[in-house]
């Protein structure tokens, strides 16, 4: 996939998970992406609770593709060293709270005025204005203030955390990624670059726009487990089978509740499709907890396998790595960890006509490529050797 962004350099000052998924998926589409990473420990994910060989698997899976620089910009000479990276640079991703990089003398105004050209994108929880916009936060605090979180649980029962970090991903780094490829875009049209101010809250309000929508028309908020398609729609929802495994069923269509019900035997609940909506819901939602109880999930989906009645098995992350289909479709691929040892990615998952991907490359180790990328703008060797001395890289 090389050819897409080839020749667009990244300035990666992000950490964690949003930040860097971010530039891994520029990274994936061809941009040389570097992280600034400080040292003396660089991304605190590399460090991660879980590890693949020494590095945490957070790191691996979110930095493959990138050149690692390791340079302390708490240092005058550190911030004269990125000022000169950001030249030559198409784009600079951060991450800090609002304000951060301007106190460190690389914001967006303080380094446009030696690159016009230059996208600069801030990724932070709660953008960069607001009553909000100093706050600290986690996903879980975005998920809570964007609404999202308050319909997520079972109904009748207490709100739950999202299994994923949607904020995060869906809000954060897939809408950093979509607005920094605009900006290209636009720059190629004009010839200018810009400032970009993403909000993980502002994301996943977006991401949530239909239970918005749900508010207007009822006029009530939605609930958790009350909605068509979060456990208020006894055919739109997940049973437990026989084997104390989960299988799901999406069988909002009239045509596909109708294959469900040949398939399972059950024709006595056709009619009550739509009523199980309203005055029929808790008795069909307690049939089918009886039904699904009656196989194991395996038997299940040998039965409804090309049923066409939207239904299938609930995968573990094990199981849903060694899919069938999924590996068919090349989602998950070898490459090599820091460590040079093999591991699996995730692919890009994205597949163009015209373009074959590339095999992920390690992610970096901490300040593996300084050398490279500080000669690639003008640094001789005695000067970085100066500025390992002064701890400055």
């Amino acid at each position: 996939m090389a050819q897409l962004l080839v020749g667009i350099r990244v300035l990666d000052l992000t950490r964690f998970y949003p930040g860097p998924f971010c530039t891994q998926i520029l990274a994936d589409l061809g941009a040389e992406v570097t992280k600034i990473e400080a040292p003396p420990e660089g991304d605190p994910s590399r460090a991660g609770p879980t590890r693949i060989g020494r590095f945490g698997s957070t790191f691996v899976m979110l930095n493959r593709s990138k050149k690692s620089v390791m340079l302390n910009l708490k240092d005058k000479a550190g911030v004269e060293v990125f000022r000169r990276l950001s030249g030559k640079a198409d784009v600079v991703i951060e991450n800090f709270r609002p304000g951060v990089t301007e106190k460190l003398g690389i914001g967006y105004n303080q380094l446009r005025r030696d690159n016009r050209k230059l996208i600069y994108c801030s990724l932070t929880g709660y953008g960069q204005d607001g009553p909000y916009s100093g706050r600290a936060g986690h996903d879980i605090n975005f998920v809570g203030y964007s609404g999202v979180g308050s319909v997520t649980g079972l109904r009748g029962g207490p709100v739950v955390p999202l299994g994923i970090q949607a904020a995060d991903i869906a809000g954060g780094a897939l809408m950093a990624a979509f607005a920094v490829m605009a900006a290209l875009y636009h720059r190629e049209k004009t010839g200018r670059g810009q400032y970009i101010d993403v909000s993980m809250l502002d994301g996943l309000v977006a991401v949530g726009q239909t239970l918005f929508g749900e508010l207007q028309a009822q006029g009530a908020s939605p609930a958790p487990g009350e909605g068509e398609l979060n456990g208020g729609y006894p055919v739109y929802g997940v049973y437990e089978t026989k084997d104390g495994k989960y299988f799901s069923i999406g069988g909002l269509e009239e045509k596909f509740w109708q294959n469900f019900c040949l398939k399972a035997g059950r024709m006595d609940l056709m009619e009550i499709h739509w009523s199980g909506m309203g005055k029929d819901r808790d008795r069909l939602e307690k049939e089918l907890k009886k039904i699904f109880k009656t196989k194991t999930r395996d038997e299940w989906t040998q039965l409804l396998a090309g049923a066409e009645a939207c239904a299938s098995p609930v995968l573990t992350i094990e199981e849903a790595m060694n899919d069938e289909h999924l590996n068919s479709r090349g989602m998950f691929v070898e490459g090599p960890s820091p460590d040079g040892e093999p591991v699996k990615q995730v692919a890009m998952p994205i597949k163009f006509s015209d373009i074959e991907p590339d095999g992920p490359r390690a992610a970096p180790k901490l300040g593996e490529h300084t050398d490279e990328i500080l000669q690639s703008v003008g640094y001789n060797k005695k000067e970085i050797e100066r500025l390992r001395k002064d701890r400055v890289i």
